[in-house]
């Protein structure tokens, strides 16, 4: 046992561990997980339609345009797919997969300066079982992507307040980061920046080591990294670029909660017994140790990186449960400091309180949502909720004989284990509330593909996605129209208000957004349904 912990202390050991938790963590329901709406298949549609067109300027949703996010993700996502599979949402989860195993490693470089290997090794193990990651690597969506830039920015930054003895490339790290999350996600990378800096600077009273950064080189590189596709966009775009994505998204997030999404501050606090879970264990210790050691520099970094921007995130009206994911690596960093220091009194009795409470919303949602969605229970997700509990027992009963790195690679373990068996084993099952899934596949079992196509009364944008971009969404009149004049061949309706049909081609399933059920059923002409028997031919 010694000699295994030995081993777990070096980075040789360690980081390799990381990359493998990762892997093992995030890859299982990268291609059994249907495309969810609607952020996923937006971001997933644009960027396989740009994959198709080859414009890396202009961002398209079938005929429209997706301005609400610069194109950086879009990018990445494209060229993933002209690599892989154009029609497979798992080819644009790639770069949220790749990000969130990168993730680990570049916390691990980016706390060396302020807690040294000793903490940043078991901080690194941690990030493969925190819950909200396990999600966002399982979504072609920015916030995995954006996680990583944020580390490796704060790592950049975090050896500038340190005074750590470092070249030319920590800087243009620094700046290039930055840069690549305003092509990512806009201005939201400067949130944890700037707080960061302006909590330091208000709190040490210290503004000279600013110029570090070499703010005007910086500057400059930062703005011929960024300006020639902003300024491209906004020539296509007449401007409206800028109108979508600040004076409607971004404007709409801070003024009221878009989309009916606000809640009332302190939210983050609450949702965060799901979303830090596993590590909710150890908040309690690093809160106690961020408070004895605030004056500390290294403390006070850590600190700038927490708690000025989450107070942001509370004000703002708009709430989600991954917003606060850019400050969960400095969370992460007091609970591994805290769990070095205080040795076994980092577990304590509050922690494992707060531990079983998130595992019982996690068993909450798990046994319920399939309850919720006529689906059955998966036994996977029951099998690895009670491996993951005994994996818990395990550690909390030998906590005092147990080493750091030992404990936190156990807990990784087992949040991993439950992630699998709810993100994989349950989510994969619930083919109800994903419709759009089941009628790509019936459309193909019954060899109806290559036919123009119309949905009427499921307008989500994975029909989208796995119907195809020249799908028309009308109402029903419109559909019936158009079957009968011949302007297309095929219709998805929804019957759940028509006559019941034998032998028909239809998919049962659940619009989650709209929480209702849905009847889609395959149309050649009005009132006139496509065979199961026959099919298409």
């Amino acid at each position: 046992m010694s000699r295994l912990i030995q081993y777990l202390r070096m980075p040789w050991l360690v980081l390799p561990l990381v990359v493998l938790l990762g892997v093992v963590a995030f890859g299982p329901g990268q291609s059994t997980i249907g495309v969810t709406d609607r952020d996923e298949a937006r971001f997933a549609q644009a960027s396989k339609q740009m994959a198709i067109s080859g414009d890396l300027i202009d961002i398209r949703f079938q005929d429209g345009t997706r301005y609400k996010k610069p194109v950086g993700i879009y990018w990445l996502q494209s060229t993933t797919a002209n690599l892989f599979e154009k029609d497979q949402i798992w080819s644009y989860r790639i770069v949220s997969f790749s990000a969130a195993v990168l993730a680990g490693l570049a916390l691990y470089w980016a706390l060396l300066p302020l807690t040294g290997a000793q903490a940043a090794g078991p901080a690194a193990l941690m990030m493969p079982g925190l819950f909200i990651l396990n999600i966002e690597a399982r979504l072609a969506k920015t916030d995995a992507t954006l996680l990583l830039v944020i580390i490796l920015t704060m790592g950049a930054l975090a050896r500038i307040w340190m005074r750590t003895p470092s070249g030319w490339w920590t800087r243009a790290i620094f700046w290039v980061g930055l840069s690549a999350g305003v092509l990512i996600k806009g201005p939201i990378i400067f949130g944890p920046v700037l707080c960061s800096i302006l909590w330091l600077c208000a709190t040490k009273r210290e503004w000279r080591w600013l110029g570090d950064l070499s703010p005007m080189k910086g500057g400059l590189a930062f703005l011929a990294l960024t300006l020639p596709w902003f300024i491209a966009i906004t020539i296509k775009s007449d401007w409206a670029f800028w109108g979508a994505s600040l004076g409607e998204d971004f404007s709409a997030k801070i003024a009221s909660g878009q989309e009916e999404h606000g809640a009332f501050p302190g939210t983050y606090i609450l949702t965060g017994l799901l979303t830090l879970w596993p590590w909710t264990v150890l908040v309690p210790a690093a809160a106690v140790f961020a408070f004895k050691n605030r004056a500390e520099r290294n403390i006070a970094f850590l600190i700038g990186w927490l708690v000025p921007f989450w107070l942001v995130l509370e004000l703002v009206p708009t709430k989600l449960l991954h917003y606060t994911l850019p400050v969960y690596p400095a969370l992460i960093a007091l609970a591994a400091l805290a769990l070095v220091t205080f040795s076994a009194r980092a577990i304590g009795w509050l922690g494992i309180g707060i531990w079983v409470l998130g595992a019982a919303l996690i068993a909450v949602i798990g046994i319920g949502l399939p309850i919720m969605a006529e689906s059955a229970q998966s036994l996977l997700f029951i099998a690895t909720f009670i491996v993951a509990g005994g994996i818990g027992f395990w550690v909390f009963t030998r906590r005092k004989t147990l080493a750091p790195e030992l404990l936190v690679t156990a807990l990784t373990v087992s949040a991993v284990v439950m992630h699998i068996g709810l993100l994989s084993g349950m989510l994969a099952k619930m083919r109800l509330v994903f419709p759009s899934e089941s009628m790509r596949w019936a459309i193909a079992q019954h060899r109806c593909e290559g036919r123009s196509l119309a949905i009427a009364g499921y307008h989500e944008p994975s029909a989208v996605f796995n119907l195809g971009t020249g799908l028309k969404k009308l109402d029903h009149d419109a559909a019936w129209n158009a079957l009968s004049t011949g302007a297309i061949e095929l219709a998805w309706i929804d019957a759940s208000k028509l006559p019941p049909v034998a032998d028909a081609i239809e998919v049962r399933g659940f619009n989650y957004n709209e929480g209702r059920e849905v009847l889609m059923r395959l149309y050649a002409a009005p009132d006139q349904p496509v065979n199961a028997i026959e099919g298409c031919k």
